[in-house]
């Protein structure tokens, strides 16, 4: 139980760690260093590069580590909208499951 709790912590305080231990996602660098902004982003990146995917994670850890918040999800599209919220969905389940 006392395990259970301090992985807990470690994973509210520490997005990267989160998504590698909990979701098995393993961020490359710019990815860990948007994790861990605590300002607003805009990446400016290539096709393909996990721009998704990033935001999807942030947008997660954030739901799952800080109850007050209200987290948007806003694109030119809603097929991207809706891409974003079902990756962030993905990343939610293993938390929700490994906590029960």
């Amino acid at each position: 139980m006392l395990e259970s709790i301090r992985r807990l912590l470690a994973w509210s305080v520490d997005p990267v760690k989160w998504a590698a231990e909990c979701c098995g996602w393993q961020a490359d660098a710019w990815q860990s260093e948007a994790l861990y902004s605590r300002r607003h982003l805009i990446l400016l990146c290539s096709r393909q590069s996990g721009k998704s995917t990033t935001t999807a994670a942030l947008c997660a850890h954030r739901a799952l580590a800080r109850t007050d918040q209200t987290i948007v999800i806003v694109s030119p599209g809603q097929r991207q909208s809706s891409e974003t919220f079902l990756k962030a969905v993905k990343f939610v389940r293993p938390s929700l499951d490994a906590f029960g």
